[in-house]
């Protein structure tokens, strides 16, 4: 085993070896043990799991998927992660790392926090799918591809690391972080006359709909907002973009100011419209 070739992937076990402070070891027999440490390969990548439960990812290339009902050491030299998924708590993938591969954290259900690094480009199905304990996914690059309930059944996952990029979205058979592009408002101000209602589109995007807060007058509905102002003033309202109902975790200001109404009197001594000065 000591002649065996392993390329990047030797490199790669050696920098994790140094990350998280353990010696690399081989696991051959596939037992696993809650307090123990265990490393390996996994196409071209090398993984650690310390005591503490904290995995990490690292190395060159894609991250082989699992197939369905796929032993995690089948058709590789040593075993992948999946054998210890239960006291896996905490999973990093460093740059280098191009994909999460399908059911690669299938059922882990200590798991609670992910943090994927830039290079990482795409999640495969299911590939975190029945996370129960999954609170935190931070994606610190586009990852231009989601595959189908990557994130389905995380009934605690409820915060992204880019929620410009991602919308939560919650399906029958599972949550789901799916790729957006941001929605922006149609308007940025609106002004209103005290007594008159108000109403306007400020959502161009028919993806979204709105909610508003910081105006005691204004409501929204759908992409729409109305209101009957009842004093002067100005405001600067929270408008937070949803998308099938969940909070996309995207927002934008809207200014909105009212006027007193501007009601002409006849002067008695002049006959001309008088209007009294704006509030």
């Amino acid at each position: 085993m000591a002649s065996m070739h392993l390329g990047r992937a030797a490199w790669a076990i050696a920098a994790i070896a140094m990350l998280v402070c353990i010696a690399a070891v081989s696991d051959t027999d596939g037992g696993s043990e809650a307090a123990e440490a265990h490393s390996g390969t996994w196409g071209d990548l090398a993984w650690a799991l310390d005591a503490d439960g904290a995995l990490t990812i690292a190395g060159e290339g894609p991250m082989p998927s699992m197939q369905a009902g796929q032993s995690p050491g089948a058709s590789h030299p040593t075993s992948a992660w999946l054998a210890y998924s239960d006291s896996i708590k905490s999973v990093t993938v460093y740059d280098g790392v191009t994909s999460v591969g399908g059911l690669a954290f299938i059922h882990c259900s200590s798991l609670e926090s992910v943090v994927l690094y830039p290079s990482v480009s795409s999640i495969g199905d299911f590939a975190f799918y029945d996370c129960p304990s999954l609170e935190s996914v931070t994606i610190m690059g586009p990852a231009s591809s989601i595959g189908m309930l990557a994130f389905g059944y995380c009934p605690a996952l409820s915060v992204t690391a880019y929620p410009d990029t991602y919308a939560l979205y919650s399906w029958p058979s599972g949550t789901e972080l799916i790729p957006i592009v941001p929605p922006e408002l149609a308007v940025t101000s609106l002004a209103a006359v005290v007594g008159s209602s108000i109403s306007a589109v400020i959502c161009s995007d028919a993806g979204f709909t709105v909610a508003v807060s910081g105006c005691p007058w204004l409501t929204a509905s759908g992409r729409t907002v109305s209101g009957t102002p009842t004093e002067a003033g100005s405001w600067q309202v929270t408008v937070r973009f949803l998308a099938d109902g969940i909070d996309t975790g995207i927002s934008d200001t809207l200014s909105v100011t009212a006027v007193s109404a501007l009601a002409p009197t006849n002067s008695p001594s002049t006959g001309v419209l008088i209007f009294p000065t704006q509030a």
